[in-house]
């Protein structure tokens, strides 16, 4: 609970917006996400005072404190080209106060001491953003930081009460006004109808809770779209996006959240929701840290650092996360941040705003050019509607070893390993390093003779409506079968009613079965898209397509991950 020492709150009742995207889903890329638009921006603070915020205590009872009602906004100069679809950005946890090159974590500074204002680390996004017809508000949450671990839930619940509060704020401001500087400036001009969420770390779960609390609420504003930038997800089964459009980015040098905690989100949400109208997408950065997306957090600056060494590598041995290594694969901080920008700009574009950068959140697409030249990884699982995917098998189940999601057979032949294990390194698990629990199907073969195979039952053998035909997957880098720093490849086979096959190699389309880079404190597997075009199919009849097989035939041995196989646009 927030309590204001200063102006009421006005909540805005309505309804959630469900976005329809079918008509923009195509190949062709219009323009570059990360790019400039064609507005002005006005960059305003404002400061509405302090609060106090409680909640609920870890071993009992409430902890209250100071908080600071205070942030800064993004805007086109000329509003009259309104509502403009809002975007909303929280910081995560960071030192907040410093003297000289000292760091402390208290809230309000002691005498003497300057605050650090995280919320300041996103002004490249927001002004991106903002000139292309957005609002955007990037709130501090200082006062929650100083204390967040004494709260049961880190502070997720109290980080959503103050976003909470903000829009509750921006919804007066849209309406009649506010306190300088915003004075009447915005009324009318900010569409609450049409919201999306970023955060940052602990703000990334703070936002995700924020979406759960406005839905709990009856959704007094539309919020459309949820974004985690390296989130943590503390507690994965009881915090889920549903029923909206999820996108997380994942560094995969992450030395803070190393165990990139933000795909479990993803991950539980899958299946969760029968009748899901929300895509959930990632975007996994080779060579990003956990800090550089915040210029606030970024060297040279005070409380900065490169959270790799100064986190999980200490001694600077990993040979691709270590900075400077000869061998290494990291990124600049500016390198970095152009991935965050472009990527998180195409999501909000295309979900708040209708722009067609489909392909590029599925991967289907290259990198845009404001994402320079980083490897980019991406994973798809579109919303849960007929017309959006055919899920012929999940793996989530034992079962599905010989009978898939649909109710066809399902088989090997020639494969060594052929199981569904529980992602991770516990006992009975899949053995290797996934930060994840999902069930999964794991494949090893030592022959390019094995297979595996599920038939389609006819009532869902057209998949003509389709485009694409998906699964994800991921390279298992402590067997011997996969070879150190080589990928492995596969083909995947349609095989018609009649008889006839095609065949298309998946490295022709994708380099999604990439050999996990880095030592022992890097690696890890993420499960990826592989997205075959069904175009690659020719000779085969589409609208009657009788079984699916992979054939291991491009490489003598290797070991794999597999889940969510599917068609799909």
């Amino acid at each position: 609970m927030i309590r204001e020492r200063q102006i009421g709150v006005v909540i805005l009742h309505g309804l959630i917006a469900i976005a329809l995207m079918t008509c923009m889903r195509s190949s062709a890329l219009a323009q570059d996400p990360g790019a400039v638009g064609p507005y002005a921006v006005t960059l305003q603070e404002y400061d509405l005072g302090n609060g106090t915020i409680s909640g609920p205590r870890v071993g009992g009872g409430t902890l209250t404190g100071p908080v600071e009602l205070k942030g800064s906004v993004h805007a086109p100069t000329n509003l009259a080209g309104g509502p403009f679809p809002v975007v909303m950005i929280l910081h995560g946890r960071h030192v907040t106060c410093s003297a000289g090159s000292s760091i402390f974590m208290q809230w309000p500074c002691s005498p003497g001491r300057t605050p650090i204002w995280s919320y300041r680390g996103y002004n490249y996004l927001a002004q991106t953003l903002a000139s292309n017809g957005y609002i955007v508000i990037s709130v501090s949450a200082n006062g929650i930081n100083a204390i967040d671990n004494g709260w049961v839930d880190a502070g997720a619940g109290e980080r959503a009460a103050l976003l909470h509060y903000h829009l509750d704020r921006w919804n007066e401001f849209n309406t009649v006004g506010g306190p300088a500087p915003i004075g009447s400036r915005y009324i009318g001009a900010v569409d609450l109808t049409n919201v999306g969420l970023v955060g940052h770390s602990r703000g990334g779960e703070g936002v995700v809770s924020e979406y759960n609390r406005n839905a709990s609420l009856g959704y007094p504003y539309g919020i459309n779209a949820v974004f985690g930038l390296a989130p943590t997800n503390f507690q994965p089964q009881q915090r889920d996006v549903t029923g909206v459009a999820f996108g997380t980015l994942l560094p995969y040098c992450d030395g803070d959240v190393y165990n990139l905690q933000g795909e479990l989100y993803y991950d539980v949400a899958r299946y969760r929701m029968a009748g899901d109208p929300g895509d959930k997408s990632h975007v996994l950065v080779m060579g990003a840290n956990h800090n550089f997306y915040n210029t606030v957090w970024t060297p040279p600056t005070v409380g900065g650092a490169d959270d790799w060494t100064a986190f999980r590598d200490t001694t600077a041995s990993d040979p691709y996360c270590a900075r400077n290594r000869p061998s290494g694969g990291r990124l600049t901080a500016a390198e970095q941040r152009a991935t965050g920008l472009a990527y998180i700009s195409a999501f909000f574009r295309f979900y708040l705003g209708f722009e067609d950068f489909f392909t590029i959140i599925t991967g289907d697409s290259s990198p845009p050019p404001s994402a320079g030249t980083a490897t980019i990884y991406n994973a798809y699982h579109p919303l849960d509607d007929p017309s959006a995917r055919l899920t012929v098998n999940r793996f989530t189940s034992p079962s599905n070893l010989t009978i898939n999601t649909l109710g066809g057979s399902a088989g090997h032949s020639g494969l060594s390993v052929f199981a569904i294990c529980q992602a991770g390194t516990s006992p009975g698990g899949c053995g290797t390093t996934q930060y994840d629990s999902m069930l999964q199907l794991r494949t090893a073969w030592n022959s390019t003779a094995a297979q595996y195979r599920t038939t389609i039952p006819t009532a869902y053998r057209d998949v003509s409506l389709y485009n694409t035909l998906s699964f994800r997957a991921g390279v298992v880098f402590n067997d011997a079968r996969n070879p150190t720093g080589q990928p492995r490849d596969i083909s995947v086979v349609l095989v018609d009613g009649n008889g006839n096959v095609a065949s298309a190699r998946t490295s022709d389309y994708s380099p999604t079965l990439y050999f996990p880079p880095g030592g022992t404190l890097a690696r890890k597997v993420v499960m990826n898209s592989l997205r075959v075009p069904l175009w690659a199919y020719s000779g085969v009849d589409l609208t009657n397509i009788q079984t699916i097989r992979i054939d291991y035939d491009q490489n003598p041995s290797g070991h794999l991950f597999i889940t969510d196989l599917m068609f799909t646009w």
